[in-house]
């Protein structure tokens, strides 16, 4: 069965932390299990993250978090950097907040800070390896990280919502991870998380904008597009895959969300 690569941090660095231009765009589908800060000094791309086109454009961050199945489209006179972060050095509380904003890039008003920070670590890294070097090197990596969780809280004054809510959201998407093969009912997470179901619908609601039941089907369906498209597996192991014994009701889950049945949607989007 084929698959997608997938890049892994301890085969680019023995610590966890790389920083290097975008030189090559990498054209073909893979995934990370790292996160990429991309900083675009000049130029423009299109990436496409997760089947969803993103336009960059010279100062934006480019955010790719674990798992992401993602390629370059094209670029135009492209100049950036890329850090990449093992998961390790980011803290909790900022994975969470990546992860429920779900963004792809943030926009900066001024990116002479996150240049100099870049240019400090691209020469420590080129230059010095040593304990004490590689040490600086992880503050410094942290620091971006912060930057850009401080830059994300400031400007997205869209996403503000109540903390009880966020909390739920975070949980429940953290346990729908783990548990998605066993149960895709609400009040099965409801029940895990010691709450109503319709709370669990109200707080979800208010910081994603759609129901518990729409999350689950859209989570569910990111993964069967993943494997439809980056592997061989027919649909009917993309169903028991994804934990689903009756492969007619998978289908008829996926045609309900995307509009098109499984196989037509690996017909046309490998075409």
């Amino acid at each position: 069965m084929s698959q997608y690569p997938i890049h892994k941090s301890s085969q680019i660095s023995d610590f966890g932390i790389y920083i290097q231009p975008i030189e090559t765009p990498k054209m073909y589908s893979h995934t990370d299990d790292f996160y990429i800060f991309g900083l675009v000094e000049s130029g423009s791309c299109r990436l496409n993250i997760d089947f969803e086109d993103i336009d960059v454009i010279k100062g934006d961050i480019i955010i790719i978090r674990p798992g992401e199945v993602h390629r370059f489209v094209k670029s135009l006179d492209l100049i950036a950097t890329m850090l990449i972060l093992d998961e390790v050095f980011i803290n909790e509380s900022e994975q969470q907040l990546l992860e429920m904003y779900s963004l792809q890039k943030i926009s900066l008003t001024d990116m002479n800070e996150f240049k100099q920070l870049y240019s400090f670590l691209t020469c420590r890294l080129k230059y010095n390896q040593s304990e004490t070097s590689k040490t600086i090197v992880q503050r410094m990596a942290v620091t971006v990280v912060a930057l850009v969780v401080d830059v994300i809280q400031k400007h997205q004054v869209s996403f503000v919502y109540d903390r009880r809510y966020k909390e739920i959201t975070l949980r429940f998407k953290k346990l729908f991870k783990q548990y998605f093969k066993v149960s895709r009912i609400p009040s099965f997470y409801a029940n895990l998380l010691n709450i109503s179901t319709s709370y669990l619908n109200e707080a979800l609601h208010e910081v994603t904008g759609i129901s518990v039941s729409r999350n689950i089907q859209n989570e569910i369906v990111l993964m069967a597009k993943r494997e439809l498209v980056y592997t061989s597996a027919s649909v009917k192991e993309i169903a028991q895959n994804l934990g689903f014994d009756d492969y007619s009701y998978f289908s008829r889950l996926f045609s309900k969300v995307t509009g098109v049945s499984p196989s037509n949607f690996r017909r046309t989007y490998c075409e």
